[in-house]
């Protein structure tokens, strides 16, 4: 069940992430299992990924984030820096202004977006289920929007569903749900949303059997993303105020 980010086919919707993985081995048997086609790179991570073209020889995407920036100026720098490595101009703009809130910044992110696309960057901002900046982020260029589900790391699930219903229904590019993701049936439910992929992270890679629990991740997202494709049952409720 392919998506398309930024005109290009990916054929998985479970995307991953580097970091905290107890060995590469691990990790690239994570990456096996779970199908997964493309993974996030995160700043401190640059050195040791393979760099060379977007495309890895393994049929994996890689997408650089500016995790780590505090401001759309740090922001701009990561990103410059990540495309002379991995020959690519897609970036993920993550910029946690505050560290203690494991929340990206409105602010410097909407910045951050705008002078990218300016330098012709492709640009896939992180944001909360805000709808209202996410309108705006769409007006200003990006070309996908990673809507966190709860602050980063925090395995605190989908918090506001509503919110992001409501996102999704003023969105036209693609969303993908990163971030506090902790179960697949988690993962399952913001398919059957309407999110177009899945970013998971601390919940593979801090499993005592995270081959086995990615595994779990792409079967979930298949059956919540095959859900979604055969039509709900009835209006969720959360939308219905926008019904004429």
């Amino acid at each position: 069940m392919p998506f398309s980010l930024a005109a290009t086919p990916i054929s998985s919707r479970l995307i991953l992430a580097t970091g905290k993985y107890a060995s590469d081995a691990i990790f690239a048997e994570v990456r096996r299992r779970s199908g997964s086609r493309l993974v996030v790179i995160g700043a401190r991570d640059f050195d040791g990924a393979t760099a060379g073209s977007g495309d890895a020889t393994d049929g994996v995407m890689r997408l650089p984030s500016t995790t780590g920036a505090r401001n759309a100026r740090e922001a701009v720098a990561v990103a410059e820096r990540a495309r002379d490595l991995f020959s690519t101009n897609w970036v993920r703009v993550h910029i946690q202004g505050d560290a203690s809130l494991l929340l990206p910044d409105p602010i410097e992110t909407f910045q951050a977006t705008a002078d990218l696309v300016d330098r012709g960057f492709v640009v896939f901002p992180m944001i909360q289920a805000d709808p209202i900046l996410a309108d705006a982020l769409q007006g200003r260029g990006a070309s996908a929007l990673f809507v966190l589900g709860s602050p980063m790391g925090s395995l605190g699930g989908l918090e506001s569903p509503a919110m992001l219903e409501r996102l999704l229904v003023r969105c036209r590019v693609p969303v993908i749900l990163a971030g506090g993701i902790a179960s697949p049936s988690q993962a399952a439910g913001a398919m059957e949303l309407g999110v177009s992929a899945v970013c998971v992270h601390t919940a593979i890679a801090l499993s005592t059997q995270a081959p086995r629990m990615a595994e779990a991740f792409r079967q979930a997202i298949e059956a919540g993303r095959a859900h979604y494709e055969s039509g709900r049952e009835g209006a969720s409720g959360l939308t219905s105020f926008l019904d004429p």
